[in-house]
């Protein structure tokens, strides 16, 4: 029987979670599925742990040299059945009645979205986007079910370039192929906050190839949606707030670049980039490199000298 839904996990060193995330799948009272764990040359016993799973006919396990997350799930793309996609992290767990609520609200949808951040409702993406509060959305590509269909019609894959907001890049090209798209306000994942993950942990050099990676990206498409020059602004504004200045010296370039997105921007995107960063920073971001420099690191040398009297 060909499964309905292909669930797929990408594994590197989760000896300690996994077992507790297959575990929560391996007992959903629910059988039209397939459950797809890539091991990306993991160095502890996670391959093992999941090699387990392999009785129950539901799960089947790959090995790969470790080429990071993209690569993986990619793979598993590659080798899903299922009609739709669900992508789960192989640190956290599902809810005991996972399938059962999605099987009784998936009705063909182009895209089944689980948050707590709206209500229940099937909007177009056009009327979505319109309401979308960047900064709430959750690009992680848990708590999601996607149509296969739709990933291979589109080519629609995780970009390997990049190890830092690849599935933020992944959702939002999803998200601009469809037409509509059904919220579901309930809970169905148990996300592990966890501080060796990748994303605590981004050197200088990654984190700026993230960023001209999403600026190019946003450029080449011409996309008509103005929504999306907050992501390169909004990286590029806490990237002083992170890192040393000898590093972001080096970054005058793209200084210039994300300043021109500055001048172009309508109102509504700026109040939404205000309401995060604060009306001064948007501001100054107008301002030649070496200035906006100083002015920037200024302000984050006096808001840690006030956290430190509070403290």
């Amino acid at each position: 029987m060909i499964p309905l839904y292909s669930i797929i996990i990408p594994v590197f060193n989760s000896e300690k979670y996994l077992k507790n995330c297959l575990v929560s799948i391996s007992n959903q009272n629910y059988d039209n599925f397939e459950c797809i764990v890539i091991d990306d040359g993991s160095t502890d016993n996670s391959l093992k742990i999941a090699k387990k799973f392999e009785k129950d006919k539901r799960f089947k396990i790959f090995h790969q040299k470790n080429k990071g997350v993209g690569f993986a799930r990619n793979f598993g793309i590659t080798k899903a059945n299922g009609e739709y996609i669900i992508f789960i992290d192989s640190d956290d767990t599902v809810v005991f009645d996972f399938f059962e609520k999605i099987v009784k609200l998936n009705a063909d949808d182009d895209l089944l979205f689980f948050t707590k951040d709206y209500p229940n409702s099937i909007l177009k993406v056009c009327d979505f986007i319109e309401k979308l509060d960047l900064f709430k959305l959750v690009g992680a590509p848990w708590g999601k079910v996607f149509k296969k269909s739709i990933l291979l019609e589109n080519s629609i894959f995780f970009p390997t370039e990049i190890d830092f907001c690849e599935d933020l890049y992944f959702f939002i090209n999803y998200l601009l192929r469809i037409k509509f798209i059904h919220i579901c306000n309930y809970e169905i994942y148990n996300y592990t906050e966890l501080e060796t993950s990748l994303c605590h942990n981004i050197i200088f050099k990654r984190y700026i190839k993230t960023l001209e990676y999403f600026y190019n990206f946003i450029i080449s498409n011409n996309f008509p949606y103005e929504f999306l020059y907050e992501i390169p602004i909004s990286h590029y504004i806490l990237m002083f707030e992170r890192y040393e200045t000898k590093d972001i010296m080096k970054t005058a370039k793209i200084h210039k670049k994300i300043r021109k997105l500055c001048f172009s921007l309508s109102n509504k995107t700026k109040v939404h980039l205000i309401k995060r960063f604060g009306k001064f920073s948007i501001f100054c971001l107008k301002s030649p490199f070496v200035m906006y420099l100083l002015i920037m690191k200024l302000k984050n040398t006096l808001k840690s000298r006030v956290v430190k009297k509070m403290s």
